[in-house]
């Protein structure tokens, strides 16, 4: 968990544009703000990954966790009732196709809002005030 002395250290932390922000400080710095704001329910980090398992009769298989592909980075809902979907990336960096097709599902749906945030200034911008 990201633990800030106080909210400018959250906005200071993306908002130094002339360095490219590692995408884990852009998710952590997101998430800390997402976690703190009036109009989100509630939200998580949503890791997605696979694995290889051994079975008892020696074969393997993939376990794939964290939702569908292209499912974002941070899954809530907001005080709404919608849900909310939020792809993280550093600066200069675009979603694959598979995370903008999740992020236009989650649009799609009534109430959803699902976007990319490359800073906290993009969670302010596209949240509800």
């Amino acid at each position: 968990m990201l633990r800030l002395r106080s909210n400018v250290e959250l906005v200071n932390l993306t908002r130094d544009y002339d360095r490219i922000v590692p995408e884990r400080d852009v998710l952590a710095s997101v998430l800390a703000l997402l976690e703190r704001h009036p109009a989100v329910g509630n939200v998580w980090r949503n890791n997605r990954g696979k694995h290889r398992i051994q079975n008892a009769d020696g074969t393997s298989r993939w376990i794939a966790y964290g939702g569908p592909p292209g499912a974002s980075d941070i899954i809530g809902y907001l005080q709404t009732g919608g849900i909310l979907a939020v792809e993280c990336k550093r600066k200069g960096e675009r979603p694959t196709a598979e995370q903008q097709k999740f992020l236009d599902g989650v649009n799609a749906t009534a109430g959803g809002l699902g976007f990319v945030a490359r800073s906290v200034d993009d969670v302010m911008k596209a949240l509800p005030r």
